[in-house]
């Protein structure tokens, strides 16, 4: 789920697609395992872009990434940290930095960095399994962050929450600090606000009409506003990471 730890670490990128099976073979056998024995990273949580879906009204900044992690942590401290810096180079005990080293060298694009829950996690199910999963990536006009979150809370929470298709929901916003991407890449800070939103596999937010009266009535309110479809990765068949 989304519901851990009082920070979140999450990037969205696009790797060599010449690359990408050995891409994914690292990310989920060295790099994901390297980051959960680091104290405070609660978990890890992997998806790949299914479609991008359209937010009526709104201006679309960029091209969604293919691929998308987020990682829940203690607080943001944790990215400070000695074990953090060790780990994510794949310079501790039994892992094999060259091929990390080598790894970072295949990604294309990144963007995004650390982030903090803005609300609580609404949830109507309870399992706990984030299958699908539709990130709407906002960013609000300057100064205008205080009345987005009041938005959220008052008017696209209550339209979530009547859907039939959404299981679970939740508001996140940038922090101040933006960690550097080794490898040279091409980075970008990530947008100020995101909703993360667990759905049914079935659901397609351009069948739902109310949707569009939503992003409408705030169209003056964002500088852009970009929405896709994600599908999980299944980490714990390849690493017998638990599900969360």
């Amino acid at each position: 789920m989304f519901d851990k730890g009082q920070s979140m670490l999450l990037w969205a990128l696009e790797c060599d697609p010449e690359r990408d099976a050995e891409w994914n073979e690292w990310y989920n056998l060295e790099h994901v395992p390297a980051l959960l024995q680091v104290p405070g990273f609660h978990s890890s949580n992997r998806y790949e872009k299914v479609t991008e879906t359209t937010l009526r009204h709104l201006s679309s900044r960029f091209q969604i990434p293919r691929y998308l992690s987020y990682y829940e942590l203690y607080d943001e401290s944790v990215l400070q940290s000695e074990a953090y810096h060790i780990n994510r180079s794949s310079l501790g005990p039994g892992m094999r930095p060259e091929w990390t080293k080598r790894m970072l060298t295949y990604v294309l694009s990144v963007m995004g960095g650390t982030y903090q829950p803005l609300t609580e996690t609404w949830m109507n199910v309870s399992d706990r399994t984030v299958q699908n999963l539709w990130v709407l990536f906002l960013e609000p006009y300057e100064n205008n962050e205080d009345e987005i979150d009041e938005w959220y809370l008052n008017q696209l929470l209550p339209l979530l929450q009547k859907s039939n298709f959404v299981k679970a929901c939740r508001l996140i916003g940038s922090q101040q600090s933006t960690l550097i991407v080794k490898g040279g890449v091409k980075q970008e800070n990530g947008v100020s606000r995101i909703v993360l939103i667990s759905v049914d596999k079935d659901f397609s937010p351009d069948d739902e009409s109310s949707f569009h009266e939503v992003w409408k009535d705030r169209k003056n309110s964002f500088k852009s506003g970009n929405g896709a479809l994600y599908q999980r990765i299944p980490l714990s068949k390849m690493m017998g990471q638990t599900e969360t």
